[in-house]
């Protein structure tokens, strides 16, 4: 599964789609029950005192940041116009 929506990225309703059609071999499963999967793995908290984090939470989190990076998300350059966010902000 983690591979699949490491393939493709999936920002939108479109692409998650592709993603469910995606894993050959792999028990079928829902757009919604893919989603859901992934999200449960990606925001599980780091555990405290044994701070040793399963591997595929470690890649559910990276593909995440993978996702993010895909949409600019948070990423701001002095140099950019912010006409949009600071209307927003102002108001």
């Amino acid at each position: 599964m983690l591979n699949c929506i490491a393939a493709k990225l999936p920002i939108g309703q479109n692409e998650w789609q592709v993603v469910a059609a995606l894993p050959p071999g792999e028990t079928i499963r829902s757009v919604d029950s893919i989603k859901l999967k992934y999200q449960t793995l990606r925001k599980t908290p780091k555990p405290t005192g044994d701070a040793v984090i399963p591997d595929v939470v470690l890649r559910a989190k990276a593909i995440w940041v993978q996702i993010e990076q895909k949409t600019g998300a948070g990423e701001l350059s002095a140099g950019e116009p912010q006409g949009m966010l600071t209307t927003i902000i102002l108001f």
